[in-house]
Order: structure tokens, then C-alpha cells, then sequence
């Protein structure tokens, strides 16, 4: 499942949630699918680099908050350009 283009982290994060919702995973096996399709679907290479960077430190709400933050930070760059 991939981070849709023009989607916002929260609503792929909703998708990936309900996606999960639907497996039999243990809460700490979810959040890790959940994380590791974040980071697959994302689409900026630096900041895909970054987040898997972090190794097993990186839980779910670090990824959220470190995407959101990539989202943020873009929408900002093309505003500029």
C-alpha cells in the first residue's frame, strides 16, 4: 500500500490503520507493518533515507511525526518556488 501522490500523511495513515485493522496482528506487529509501509510509500528519497536511518529506534508515532514534518516542510518549498 503506498503513500497516494498529493495525499496527506494522516489520511494514508487512516488508510494504513484500517488496512491493518483487518490482519491479525498483535498491536506491537501493527504498528511495525504500519511503520514499515509509511516508509515504503514514501516518496522523497532523503527523507525515505532519514527514517530508516533511525534503524529500530523508529516507532510509529516517530515516523508520523517526522513525515508530517517532511509534508510540512515541502508544502513550504513549493510555495517559494
Amino acid at each position: 500500500m503506498y503513500h497516494e501522490v498529493g495525499e496527506s500523511v494522516d489520511k494514508c495513515i487512516v488508510r494504513l490503520r484500517n488496512k491493518a485493522g483487518e490482519c491479525s496482528f498483535t498491536l506491537e506487529n501493527k504498528d511495525e507493518r504500519i511503520t514499515e509501509q509509511l516508509i515504503e510509500g514514501i516518496h522523497m528519497k532523503d527523507e525515505k533515507k532519514k527514517l530508516i536511518s533511525k534503524g529500530d529506534a523508529l516507532t510509529l508515532t516517530m515516523a508520523i511525526e517526522m513525515t508530517r514534518s517532511f509534508e510540512a516542510s515541502d508544502k513550504d518549498l513549493n510555495e517559494y518556488m
